[in-house]
């Protein structure tokens, strides 16, 4: 057995050893007090009542001699023991000069004036009582202090003692955070030698400042060892301490136990599922049951869960009567199968958030309002000249299988879906195109390997269109006459169309640099003439198209096209100018001379005469937190007056052109989106006229 089993530390001798008891005793003989001399005089019939109390050992005596024991420390209090009716033996020992006690718990049993102690694995000790009155006890206990194999015996003697009671509750105040939904505080409760009085709990003012402090109960039963402050102040931290008094006055008051209630549990209310009534959603949750309640917030969402970097909300209305557990939305939003979430607030700043496998706080609403065009993402777009037509390539159930709609806005119908999925581009330009030619009006859709065509009306895939020889198509133009330029990455060809045949007139060889596989785009100026550009070349080169069709003049010009996401490069036939949408300049042809504008930040579009750039000042490399400059405004630079005017929209504009009833048309979303191929799983999508 060790020798550090049992009064550890609390009897310090002159000579420095700690008297512990260790071994067993002797159950061989049955009258031990005739034979060992550490039983003799043992008092049989002490009055075990009298050890009821607290005892420190101020004297012991080794072979007739005597030494006083000390205090462990001199700045701190005695070591001290006691023996509990409940038959608990404590000793409490000053383990440093911090003087705070480290308390120790074994079983006592007395048996004929020995006393046996005995911790949970059956080792056990003897002391055997000598004497015992109110103010004295006198007993033997065992140690080999000399290690010589052999247990010396020491008498010692104890007196009552009166430790410091606030030894007992030192910072015994704290959160019980094992209830995460309120301020439960809790302590240890009064268990020291005087008589109970009350326990007073006290909140702090700014800073954890005790002289500023608010008394906010008396608790006088000793037994409750808890408090639930149910109405705190509203403040950032709160901070709290516990006084005890006992019949001698104030005994211990604790250090401030500061509190975040930023760490509060908001428990969730249950929301219902939507119901969708004659365009307007209805909700109905659970009432909240939980504390601090301050307002319910109903929010709208795109995504379920909030933190996602394309997951975006707005907050509709807040609610602060409890028993309100109702909202109707009568202005739905322009939106699929928009998300709806309660969230409680409680009045310490602090709500809950959604979690479905805690509560379902959020439902989904079943519904898609008529204006919603009902697509992921869009890849390409194109209007009809004559008709309130938009042409819509897209993703509608996933990223990769698109789609072509033939979408009306002015009937807000879906007329036609292509009947094949179209192979998404990979420069993902503008490739939708509606041509009229001797055939009629048709639809094409340029891919690499060739051009789709569509009936424009039904949509009815007709056939593709290749020509032999041409690889990594990249543009393509209309001339007239049946007759069609195409580009791919190192020759333009001019062709001529019957039906689903082409039929090669000239082929030349553009830029004799290796630009890559892509970002080439071919426009038709004035004169006949064509204009070729690449997006990583500041030079773009003209060819002349004769009567037969064929390529010649081929000149290198100081103009940049560029090519990327949308047609970024327009010619303005109304004063013979390309104007760059990447760079915000306007290029003469004739001098390559610019000038450059500011506003709008990112045009997308002219209109048609040609007098007006469209575009607005969102950008699409933004974060789409609630903090990022998005606006729902178009704008448009008057290139007569340079007058710039800003015009208010419904939702965020992505693609702008003028139809041909002369309204300025959008291709808006509801949420604020990188570009519109971005794929969202709830579409938003919807086209509005942008109103002077």
């Amino acid at each position: 057995m060790s020798k550090n089993f049992t009064l550890k530390g609390m009897i310090a001798l002159l000579f420095g050893f700690i008297v512990l008891m260790s071994g067993c005793s002797s159950n061989e003989d049955d009258s031990p007090f005739q034979s060992d001399p550490f039983y003799q005089g043992a008092l049989l019939n002490a009055d075990l009542e009298l050890l009821n109390q607290y005892w420190s050992v101020y004297e012991v005596n080794y072979q007739k001699q005597t030494a006083e024991v000390p205090k462990t420390y001199g700045n701190c209090d005695r070591d001290f023991f006691t023996f509990l009716d409940d038959g608990t033996y404590k000793e409490y020992i000053i383990p440093n000069s911090g003087c705070i006690p480290e308390e120790q718990d074994l079983q006592w049993s007395f048996d004929r004036g020995i006393i046996t102690l005995a911790n949970s694995f059956k080792d056990f000790n003897e002391m055997v009582i000598v004497q015992l009155t109110a103010d004295k006890f006198v007993f033997r206990a065992k140690y080999d202090f000399d290690e010589d194999g052999e247990e010396d015996i020491f008498q010692f003697l104890a007196k009552p003692y009166s430790p410091n009671e606030s030894y007992f509750y030192s910072n015994s105040l704290e959160w019980d955070d094992s209830i995460n939904n309120k301020i439960r505080l809790t302590w240890s409760e009064y268990g020291g030698i005087n008589i109970f009085d009350r326990y007073e709990i006290y909140l702090s003012g700014e800073n954890c400042d005790i002289s500023k402090s608010v008394l906010l109960a008396t608790i006088n039963d000793r037994s409750a060892t808890y408090y639930e402050d149910l109405d705190p102040p509203v403040k950032n931290q709160l901070c709290y301490f516990l006084k005890v008094y006992t019949n001698k006055g104030l005994l211990f008051v604790s250090y401030p136990y500061s509190i975040s209630p930023e760490y509060l549990n908001v428990p969730s209310v249950a929301l219902e599922a939507p119901l969708v009534q004659n365009d307007k959603i209805s909700l109905q949750w659970q009432k909240y049951e939980g504390l601090y309640f301050s307002h319910y917030e109903v929010v709208l969402k795109n995504y379920f869960d909030s933190y996602g970097s394309i997951s975006q909300e707005r907050s509709l209305i807040e609610i602060t009567d409890i028993n309100t557990t109702s909202f109707t939305d009568e202005a739905p939003p322009l939106l699929k199968n928009p998300v709806y979430e309660v969230r409680v607030h409680n009045k310490l700043g602090k709500q809950n958030f959604y979690n479905p496998q805690v509560v379902a706080s959020a439902k989904e609403a079943n519904y898609l309002p008529d204006r919603v065009i009902d697509l992921k993402s869009i890849f390409n777009f194109t209007a009809s000249p004559n008709e309130t037509v938009i042409f819509l390539n897209g993703g509608k159930d996933n990223f990769y299988d698109s789609y072509i709609m033939r979408y009306n806005y002015g009937t807000r119908e879906v007329e036609a879906y292509s009947n094949n999925a179209t192979a998404i581009n990979g420069n993902g330009r503008n490739d939708l195109k509606v041509i009229n030619s001797s055939i009629g009006q048709e639809l094409m859709y340029l891919k690499y390997d060739g051009i789709s065509v569509y009936d424009p009306q039904t949509l009815e895939y007709k056939y593709d269109l290749k020509l032999s020889g041409s690889s990594s198509l990249n543009d393509f133009i209309y001339l007239g006459n049946d007759r069609y330029l195409l580009l791919d990455n190192s020759y333009a060809y001019t062709v001529v169309r019957d039906f689903s045949n082409l039929t090669l007139i000239d082929k030349q060889e553009h830029f004799m640099q290796n630009l890559g596989q892509s970002g080439y785009n071919v426009l038709q100026i004035n004169d006949g003439r064509i204009i070729i550009g690449n997006r990583d070349s500041a030079q773009s080169i003209i060819f002349s198209i004769n009567a037969e069709g064929n390529l010649e003049d081929k000149t290198i010009i100081d103009v940049p096209l560029t090519a990327g996401s949308a047609k970024e490069t327009v010619f303005n036939p109304r004063d013979n100018s390309i104007i760059n949408f990447r760079e915000n300049r306007m290029y003469d042809l004739a001098s390559s001379s610019f000038r450059s504008f500011e506003q709008p930040y990112f045009p997308v579009a002219i209109n048609v005469d040609g007098s007006k750039i469209l575009g607005t000042n969102n950008n699409p490399e933004w974060n789409l937190d609630a903090a990022s400059l998005h606006e729902k405004k178009v704008r448009t630079l008057n290139l007569t007056t340079s007058n710039l005017e800003i015009l208010e929209t419904e939702g965020y504009s992505h693609y702008l052109f003028e139809n041909h009833l002369g309204q300025i048309v959008s291709l808006s979303t509801f949420y604020k989106r990188p570009k519109a191929n971005y794929p969202y799983d709830r579409p938003d999508f919807f086209i509005e006229i942008v109103v002077p």
